[in-house]
């Protein structure tokens, strides 16, 4: 969560509510791999496999990585966790 003052180009974070990632592995792949995208998320809501739920989108580059067909549990959205893609 974030917010601005008046004084020109100041962003203030509220510690603790910044979405951030730790890392993505594999770093480089394949059409149709698995992708892991570890960090700070701010959704918790993955969907079914068929209903995407919070998530709009995840692109890696220019390609995007599917959340379709991919079943996993809710996650904490202020605390360390995986989404995974394809």
């Amino acid at each position: 969560m974030f917010f601005s003052t008046y004084y020109p180009n100041v962003v203030h974070y509220t510690q603790g509510n910044t979405p951030y990632l730790t890392y993505i592995f594999p770093s480089a792949g394949f059409a149709n791999f698995t992708v892991n995208l570890d960090g700070t998320h701010k959704i918790s809501n993955l969907g079914d496999g068929r209903d995407m739920g919070d998530v709009v989108a995840i692109k890696l580059g220019k390609d995007i990585c599917s959340r379709f067909d991919v079943v996993q549990s809710a996650i904490n959205p202020w605390s360390l966790q995986m989404i995974t893609c394809i």
